[in-house]
């Protein structure tokens, strides 16, 4: 489980913990009620990127490219936006925004895994360089050694 799901369960669980109704939430302490505001703030916070990680996937499996076998296509929505909206209930509007974050974050995600990529793969070169150098250097020595050495005869 990712970082993202295991907070957004232990955040879940301390919002559940409050209570689930007027009565409880009336019963809580001043101090509880002002030390609610953080966890629910978070769980607020971590279900709107979790609905932008949905949203950017969405975005990304319908794709114009792919035309009708794309993901919303395939189910009747002209659009990704729609199938946001459909599947959060949010106004086409907030679908809309919501859409355009997760394909950020998607981008985003992305552009970071590739830049991680070139970076192993620049550090991979530089070893093997490296070693081709100190290679060639130990082989200038034992040249220059083996000259050395005729010189000398």
């Amino acid at each position: 489980m990712s970082n993202l799901a295991l907070e957004l369960t232990r955040v879940a669980v301390a919002v559940a913990a409050l209570g689930g109704s007027s009565a409880e939430f009336g019963g809580l302490s001043d101090a509880a009620v002002l030390a609610a505001r953080g966890p629910i703030a978070d769980l607020l916070r971590l279900s709107n990127t979790v609905a932008a990680l949905l949203a950017g996937t969405i975005a990304r499996r319908s794709r114009p490219e792919l035309g009708q076998s794309g993901l919303a296509a395939r189910y009747g929505l002209r659009n990704p936006t729609l199938m946001v909206q459909d599947a959060t209930g949010l106004s086409r509007m907030e679908a809309g925004r919501l859409l355009a974050v997760g394909v950020l974050m998607n981008d985003t995600e992305t552009a970071e895994r590739r830049a991680a990529d070139a970076a192993r793969e620049a550090e991979l070169a530089a070893q093997v360089a490296a070693e081709a150098v100190a290679e060639a250097v130990a082989e200038a020595e034992r040249e220059a050694a083996r000259a050395a050495a005729r010189a000398a005869a």
